[in-house]
């Protein structure tokens, strides 16, 4: 289930803590506990991914990972990680944003999000894993998450 998806069929508590991560089991579920520990004292939490391996292929995509990430800082004051898969939230801080990205991009959105709302925020060193089945990122979507973040800091 998306993301989108799961914030329209299930109202959001307040007095929940929520955890997303990617589906493709790039991501490691054995960190939720950490995640959660940690909201007890930040507001968002951000996965900063290690050990990132890599085809030869995907080396376009890591570099555009690091320049979507420069971009950020650049833009809006922080460099983190913009495109984890895996960010922990407060109920009531997820309820006060205001997502509206639906694809590629939402990453781009909590992060912009984030910066808005000037959160307590920190960022988990945590493994990165190959993703089971088949690659969807396309190197387009790198250029619409740019647009993205380019046109959400300028808007009115």
């Amino acid at each position: 289930m998306g993301f989108q998806t799961f914030l329209k069929k299930y109202p959001i508590k307040e007095d929940e803590l929520y955890v997303m991560l990617d589906g493709d089991a790039s991501y490691p579920a054995k960190d939720i506990p950490i995640f959660l520990e940690n909201l007890k004292e930040y507001e968002i939490i951000s996965g900063k991914r290690k050990g990132v391996r890599f085809k030869l292929k995907n080396i376009v995509h890591f570099i555009g990972n690091k320049i979507i990430s420069l971009l950020g800082f650049l833009l809006y004051g922080r460099y983190i990680d913009i495109c984890t898969g895996m960010w922990g939230f407060r109920g009531d801080v997820l309820k006060n944003m205001k997502i509206s990205a639906k694809g590629f991009e939402l990453e781009a959105d909590l992060f912009m999000n984030m910066r808005r709302l000037n959160l307590k925020s920190k960022e988990i060193l945590i493994d990165y894993f190959p993703r089971i089945g088949e690659e969807k990122l396309k190197e387009s979507d790198g250029f619409r998450i740019i647009y993205f973040l380019i046109r959400k800091r300028f808007a009115s």
